[in-house]
């Protein structure tokens, strides 16, 4: 059987069958594997019946793994003979975007502790430090995804050297990254792999984007957020050239906008006044309200899988949250 997670008390499951020779009235009873932790039951079983609903609706919680599969023993009775059958019950996930991971939260190294941006190849987690001149890290520091662990071997340092004092946006294609630096109108590149700067990738803004700040691309576009206009501007990655036709203007609602991330159809978009993840169809620039959510705490930039998505915040951690 199945059960959507977060079912309120009362919830339908299933109904348990049994077959008696003689035709007796049978009884129904759950003799294990209905308990949590505290005692409490987690479902409740029609002696009659054979109707199986939620009872407590606090353990179906999809995205606790101890909690996605109740496996009941349930035992009928004639009056005179048991038997026993072990019945299944799997918790399946709905979509609670905007709920917290902390489990998956990352604790940012102390002197990174103006994070900007950040971007992941599944592995690694890059995260960028903004400040203009002496109070720029001058780097771009790495973590584990996974654990959140430092990986300072991975980081991309010196970024005040090449003019990049200002670092906030960040974008890799598992090659290149490219860090925003709005204090400069630009966009620097660095090869991944070694941390060293190539000029020949980066590219000036556009006198309108003022104020660059998150940045994802889909290997071709570059889209960027920018805080000054409320705006989505586009670049072409291997040029740089500005691409109008792929802009679009924000809702009147997202005036904060800071960081972006798009599975190829949605883009979202970050608003750190309203703590609030706003949705657009990213070929059309048309807001998608039906797959926004608000957050327990003001995001600034952020990356995600497509399940869950990490944010950087005012203070020194990276928050997770679900996505979809």
């Amino acid at each position: 059987l199945s059960v959507a997670e977060n079912s309120a008390a009362g919830t339908t499951v299933g109904t348990i069958t049994a077959l008696d020779a003689d035709d007796d009235a049978l009884t129904f009873t759950i003799t294990a594997g209905n308990t949590i932790g505290d005692g409490s039951e987690v479902f409740a079983l029609n002696e009659t019946t054979g109707a199986l609903t939620v009872k407590t609706a606090a353990p179906l919680d999809y995205e606790t793994e101890a909690n996605r599969t109740f496996t009941l023993t349930v035992q009928v009775s004639d009056g005179v003979a048991n038997a026993s059958a072990a019945v299944t019950v799997n918790v399946t996930n709905v979509n609670e975007a905007g709920k917290r991971l902390a489990d998956k939260d990352i604790d940012l190294d102390a002197a990174n502790g103006k994070s900007s941006d950040l971007w992941s190849d599944g592995t690694t987690l890059w995260v960028s430090n903004n400040g203009s001149g002496e109070s720029s890290s001058d780097k771009v520091f790495a973590y584990t995804l996974a654990d959140g662990s430092r990986d300072a071997a991975k980081d991309i340092d010196s970024l005040n050297a090449a003019g990049n004092n200002d670092p906030r946006g960040l974008w890799s294609d598992g090659t290149t990254m490219w860090v925003a630096d709005p204090l400069d109108d630009k966009v620097y590149a660095y090869t991944l792999a070694t941390g060293t700067r190539d000029a020949a990738k980066e590219f000036g803004l556009d006198h309108d984007n003022s104020s660059l700040r998150g940045l994802w691309s889909d290997g071709t576009t570059l889209w960027g957020t920018d805080n000054s206009d409320d705006k989505v501007y586009a670049y072409t990655l291997a040029t740089g050239a500005r691409d109008a036709a792929k802009e679009f203007d924000l809702d009147d609602d997202n005036s904060s906008p800071l960081g972006l991330w798009s599975d190829e159809t949605t883009l979202w978009v970050s608003d750190f006044v309203d703590s609030r993840v706003y949705a657009y169809t990213l070929a059309t620039g048309a807001r998608n309200a039906a797959k926004e959510f608000k957050l327990v705490s003001s995001p600034r930039a952020f990356w995600s899988d497509g399940s869950t998505f990490w944010s950087t915040t005012s203070g020194t951690t990276i928050n997770a949250f679900q996505l979809e």
